[in-house]
């Protein structure tokens, strides 16, 4: 049996089948392009992150080492530790350029002179204080409470000064005061007493016409805070619910 020759195009949904091919094909090579050029990015960005963590520990690295070498430098560097060294040392000895030496040769000194140069010295500061006060702590203390026990006296000083001084300046005073069974109850105690009271230890009452009544006053002895003085008047009773002036010093 022969071969029958068919032409490809003839082949039924041939030529559909291929369009779809070639539409996947492409999409595949997007796809992969898309895939490729993610991965170089982050791979790009993930350098730069590289770089800069590099770059700052570098930075970090120098600004070290810069500090390291300043204090590991020599004596003439400032802010090293030989030349610290150096200043606290200064033009001192070998021998005597450390506190232990220092210490050691005080100690065994066969002359004592630097022993002896210190108890001097602070003996003279001390002068004649006694143990409880030669210290400054003890001083300073002691200063505190004497300026506390100042502080009191100037307080107790100046309470006292202004009694005394109340009691030399007399304060002029004019109440009006009404009358209630024919006396009359002042704000104050007057100075001495019945003394004390003004116009030769009288009131006055002035009436609706405009006219000026006086009346003597005399101590009620029965009101021990001095306050309370009796009208002398001709008629008991007839001044009570008026209002009468008073002058008097307290």
């Amino acid at each position: 049996m022969g071969f029958i020759k068919r032409s490809t195009a003839l082949i039924a949904g041939l030529d559909a089948q291929l369009a779809a091919l070639a539409i996947a094909d492409s999409n595949e090579v997007i796809a992969r392009q898309a895939a490729i050029s993610g991965v170089e990015s982050a791979a790009t960005a993930e350098n730069l992150l590289r770089v800069a963590a590099e770059n700052a520990i570098s930075a970090t690295v120098s600004t070290n080492k810069a500090l390291l070498d300043t204090v590991n430098g020599d004596a003439l560097t400032a802010g090293s530790f030989r030349k610290e060294i150096a200043d606290v040392v200064g033009n001192a000895p070998a021998a005597l350029n450390t506190l232990k030496e220092i210490a050691d040769y005080i100690a065994v000194d066969p002359n004592a002179n630097v022993a002896a140069a210190i108890t001097a010295a602070i003996a003279e500061i001390k002068g004649t204080a006694t143990t409880a006060m030669d210290t400054l702590g003890e001083v300073q203390t002691e200063t505190g409470a004497i300026r506390v026990a100042f502080a009191a006296a100037d307080t107790a000083l100046e309470a006292s000064l202004k009694a005394y001084a109340d009691a030399l300046t007399a304060r002029p005073v004019l109440e009006v005061l009404v009358v209630a069974n024919d006396k009359i109850v002042l704000s104050n105690a007057p100075r001495n007493g019945l003394q004390g009271i003004m116009n030769f230890a009288t009131v006055r009452y002035t009436d609706p016409d405009g006219l000026s009544w006086d009346v003597a006053l005399t101590i009620d002895v029965t009101d021990i805070s001095g306050k309370t003085f009796i009208l002398a008047l001709p008629t008991s009773g007839q001044w009570n619910s008026n209002g009468v002036q008073v002058q008097y010093l307290y």
